[in-house]
């Protein structure tokens, strides 16, 4: 497996932010991290990619355990949080060029116009970062993540705050690593819908995971469309008649 995880604990003071989750993914795999705001998500991602330690429980990468040999599996990771850091005053191709030679890469220019080309930066790529659409920086992460041709694919939010061509295009960019193990968290079920071709994992507040569907396309009457529809309105189910009613009661009201 590319990325296991097993009984993994996060606690802020008296909150446990990661409650007991176990899940794998396997290469090849494309995987939506399904949850609202607070569940979880980028906690656990942070401890998969090693800028947070856990509490309990393991978490491997290609079979590296995270918490006995974090640079390992970070040789292994590409990763793009949620606030991507860049460099506004960098030109593209020269912060692109300062990430691969923290990575160590032979024939780095090579691979600095792959990706450019990967990702769809090639128009921008005479640009400052600062000039850059939100959508241009968001590729410029993905190219960063990239760059070292890694095992495991991890993104927090990507299509968080793009319009929605930008949305498709950061879509079809995730698509091409199939080959990769990929796991991507979004508060949006929609959003990975289109993505997610394995298995899609929802992550239930506090920190807990309530089932993995082996189809990222599920249907209107499926288990996370009622769990979401049951944090808005308990006790309903989303095709029921008394549940539309408080729904366009609800809109109403606000």
């Amino acid at each position: 497996m590319s990325i296991e995880v097993k009984d993994l604990v996060k606690v802020y003071g008296e909150q446990k932010a990661v409650d007991s989750i176990s899940f794998t993914v396997g290469k090849g795999e494309i995987v939506g991290f399904l949850g609202p705001n607070g569940a979880g998500k980028s906690t656990t991602m942070k401890i998969l990619t090693g800028y947070l330690g856990q509490d309990g429980g393991e978490a491997a990468i290609c079979g590296i355990s995270v918490r006995e040999h974090p640079l390992e599996t970070k040789k292994k990771i590409g990763y793009l949080p949620e606030a991507n850091p860049l460099y506004p005053d960098m030109y593209v191709r020269e912060y692109l060029g300062f990430i691969a030679d923290i990575h160590h890469l032979t024939g780095k220019r090579q691979r600095i116009e792959t990706v450019i080309t990967l990702v769809g930066l090639s128009v921008e790529s005479k640009k400052k970062l600062g000039q850059l659409s939100k959508g241009y920086k968001q590729r410029v992460g993905l190219a960063a993540a990239l760059l070292h041709e890694p095992e495991v694919l991890i993104l927090d939010e990507p299509t968080s705050g793009l319009d929605p061509n930008q949305i498709i295009e950061i879509r079809d960019v995730i698509r091409k690593w199939k080959p990769f193990a990929t796991g991507s968290s979004s508060s949006i079920r929609e959003d990975w819908w289109r993505i997610a071709h394995s298995a899609s994992y929802g992550l239930k507040m506090p920190g807990r995971i309530p089932y993995r569907s082996h189809s990222a396309r599920t249907p209107k009457h499926q288990p996370w469309n009622n769990w979401i529809t049951s944090l808005l309105f308990p006790g309903c189910r989303m095709d029921s008649g008394s549940c539309r009613q408080q729904r366009r009661m609800k809109l109403r009201n606000n």
